[in-house]
């Protein structure tokens, strides 16, 4: 058996299967790249009670002073720059039980607008901590897309330091 053959002719019939796969389906993976999925695969479209919004409403609900900021990011990160007034829940202690966040443990209606950030880009923790915060009982939950790194690249207030207990 000539092995270099093989290689090839596998080769070749790999090509010919995957050129035609690719542009049959060159409009489902230019909106994967440019992120149009992230949301779906984590949070199911049309979930009640939550919505995505951007830096403009973000930073209108931040100066309307009624929704409460929730920082998803380490409490490391969260130390370093955060929202102004931004309540500290890192995604992986709550993940854990680590930390309480219902209601009545983080002393806000539930009824009370939240705005759950990031890091921005890719960072899906704001996303997960929503689905948390959602099966706690928060009827009213914004995703902030661009997250910490917009909000700071935007010049918008920033507060250091760490979490109050």
């Amino acid at each position: 058996m000539d092995w270099k053959r093989t290689v090839k002719e596998a080769a070749a019939i790999v090509c010919v299967a995957l050129v035609p796969a690719l542009l049959l389906n060159l409009g489902l993976i230019r909106r994967h790249l440019k992120g149009e999925f992230a949301r779906s695969l984590v949070l199911p479209a049309g979930t009640p009670g939550v919505a995505f919004v951007g830096l403009a409403e973000a930073g209108d609900l931040f100066q309307a002073g009624g929704a409460v900021f929730v920082d998803s990011r380490a409490g490391e990160q969260y130390a370093a720059g955060h929202v102004p007034g931004a309540l500290s829940l890192p995604l992986k202690q709550a993940q854990e039980g680590a930390i309480s966040f219902g209601p009545d443990a983080l002393n806000v209606r539930p009824d009370r607008p939240l705005v759950v950030y990031c890091e921005g880009g890719d960072c899906q923790t704001s996303i997960l901590l929503t689905q948390l915060l959602k099966l706690a009982g928060f009827a009213d939950i914004r995703i902030f897309e661009g997250g910490w790194a917009e909000w700071e690249a935007a010049g918008f207030p920033v507060e250091v330091g760490i979490a109050p207990e």
